[in-house]
C-alpha cells in the first residue's frame, strides 16, 4: 500500500465518523419531547403519566412560576426545593386532566 491509499482510507473513516456523529446528534435533537403551553415551551420530563395516589413527593431543583403540574382532582400538588429540607412549600398551578398526573417543566425534577 502506498501513502495515497492510506490517506484515502483515513479520509473515508473520518468522513464516516463525522456522518455518524451528526446522525446521532440529529436524532437526539429531534427526539426531544416538547409541549407548547401558550407562548412558552415546556419539556415533558417523562413520557408517561402517573396516578396521583402513587406520588408521595415531588422534588424540584428550583420552584418557580414556569412549572405546570396537571392534576386530576382538586388536591394540591406541592413542590419542594431539591436538597433543601427547610424550603417553603409552594402551591403550583393545577388543572383538571383525566385520572393521571402530567408534569411539564423547564426545570429538572424527580418523582418519589
Amino acid at each position: 500500500m502506498n501513502k495515497k491509499s492510506i490517506y484515502i482510507i483515513l479520509f473515508c473513516f473520518l468522513a464516516l465518523f463525522v456522518l455518524l456523529l451528526s446522525a446521532i446528534l440529529t436524532i437526539g435533537i429531534m427526539s426531544g419531547n416538547k409541549f407548547e403551553f401558550g407562548k412558552q415551551e415546556y419539556h415533558i420530563v417523562q413520557d408517561k403519566t402517573y396516578p396521583v395516589e402513587n406520588i408521595k413527593q415531588i422534588k424540584v431543583d428550583l420552584v418557580s412560576d414556569d412549572i405546570r403540574v396537571f392534576v386530576t382532582d382538586k388536591q394540591e400538588v406541592r413542590l419542594v426545593e431539591h436538597g433543601n429540607k427547610n424550603a417553603k412549600k409552594k402551591r403550583v398551578h393545577s388543572k383538571l386532566s383525566e385520572g393521571t398526573l402530567n408534569i411539564y417543566s423547564k426545570k429538572k425534577f424527580c418523582l418519589l
